[in-house]
């Protein structure tokens, strides 16, 4: 875990000193990670544009489309706090080091495709990367992509990354149309299935049901948390009424409505 730590550490650029890296919303923190989101997203793109033109490397192939998924997620993070909710705009809001789990979740995927690519290359096990299962791995990156961009894009300065308690609610309101009309959390329902789908995209079988299972349980503890902050918020009978014609969008967690029905004290 030492090395996971060590490179959360780096992300969050805890070892350059100065006022540009002070805090989160210095210039330098900022800066240089749009830089490396950007450089990457760059590189990969440019390589998948080229491709007619280059020699043919079959396992590099999936994986920049991997990585130019992956930096067009943070970018957009990113962008849309910048855009909607300006206030609220730091370095974190790349989600970039967003944690350990997270960082191990990347690692995991990427040591997967590369053994399991290298593997079936040395055995002679061929196949073309456009599968049907991949094929519809690409279309759930696109689709969990857009959902949560749009979530955010309509939540407006309601949206923030960390669950809002207390006083910092007071400004709040209850969106409760666009994608809201029918997802309670669409940029939940998003990123689940588009992380899901980047696995389906890369054909990795192990981070398929590890990211599924992951994502499942972190979302069955927040989202009921979540709900009965937001209830408390803006009141049972209104939030009650809401949760009633809307979807969660998330197999097997309870949280009432056409989502499941919500469990009794």
């Amino acid at each position: 875990m030492k090395y996971i730590s060590a490179i959360q550490s780096y992300l969050a650029f805890e070892h350059c000193k100065g006022p540009a890296f002070i805090s989160e919303r210095s210039v330098g923190r900022v800066g240089l990670l749009g830089l490396l989101v950007g450089v990457v997203f760059g590189l990969n793109l440019s390589y998948l544009l080229l491709l007619p033109l280059l020699p043919p490397i079959p396992l590099l192939t999936p994986y920049s489309l991997y990585l130019l998924t992956l930096s067009a997620f943070h970018g957009l993070e990113f962008l849309s706090t910048a855009l909607y909710n300006q206030k609220v705009a730091t370095a974190s809001s790349f989600v970039v080091d967003h944690s350990e789990h997270y960082t191990m979740a990347f690692l995991g995927a990427s040591l997967e495709y590369w053994l399991t690519s290298i593997f079936r290359l040395l055995s002679g096990v061929g196949g073309a990367f456009w599968g049907p299962l991949r094929v519809l791995g690409l279309a759930g990156v696109a689709g969990g992509q857009w959902l949560r961009f749009t979530a955010m894009m309509q939540c407006g300065d309601n949206f923030n990354h960390i669950i809002q308690t207390g006083d910092s609610t007071s400004n709040h309101a209850l969106v409760t149309s666009g994608v809201y009309g029918v997802f309670r959390h669409p940029s939940y329902v998003g990123w689940f299935y588009w992380s899901i789908s980047t696995q389906l995209m890369l054909g990795n079988r192990l981070c398929v049901v590890g990211y599924a299972w992951a994502g499942w349980r972190f979302f069955k503890a927040r989202i009921p948390y979540e709900e009965s902050t937001l209830e408390e918020l803006f009141g049972k009978e209104t939030y009650g009424e809401y949760r009633e014609r809307t979807w969660i969008g998330i197999p097997g967690i309870l949280g009432g409505g056409k989502g499941g029905a919500r469990k009794k004290d």
